[in-house]
This record gives C-alpha cells, sequence and structure tokens, in this order.
C-alpha cells in the first residue's frame, strides 16, 4: 500500500514544472510500476519484464480505448 500511495503522490507532485511529454512519459512509467505492485505484490518475485510490459501495454489500449 504505501509503495502505491507514494506513487500517486509523485503523480500529484509532478505538477507543471514539467514538459507534457515528459509529464507523459514520466506518468506512463509510474503507472507501469503501480500495474507491477498490483500484478505481483511479493516485490521479491522474479518475472519477465518484457512479457509484463507487453500485457501492460495490451491492457492500457484496451481500457483507453473500450
Amino acid at each position: 500500500m504505501i509503495i502505491k500511495s507514494n506513487l500517486n503522490d509523485i503523480l500529484m507532485e509532478m505538477g507543471t514544472e514539467m514538459s507534457n511529454d515528459a509529464v507523459s512519459l514520466v506518468e506512463y512509467r509510474l503507472n507501469f510500476v503501480r500495474y507491477l505492485v498490483s500484478m505481483y505484490p511479493d516485490t521479491n518475485v522474479r518475472i519477465d519484464s518484457e512479457k509484463v510490459f507487453q500485457k501492460f501495454v495490451s491492457t492500457t489500449i484496451q481500457s483507453n480505448y473500450a
């Protein structure tokens, strides 16, 4: 829970100091980390990051364009 809370805080604190493109990239990466934490609460588990990222991308696209 504390990891998710801190990630949310980061998103809120980014504010207007960054360009829109930089904010979008950081937000996307933070959302991937949030996804990892929700899918793999045991942060010591080894995963295939490429496969997990592809699943994240497909899930993100589906949820954004559903």
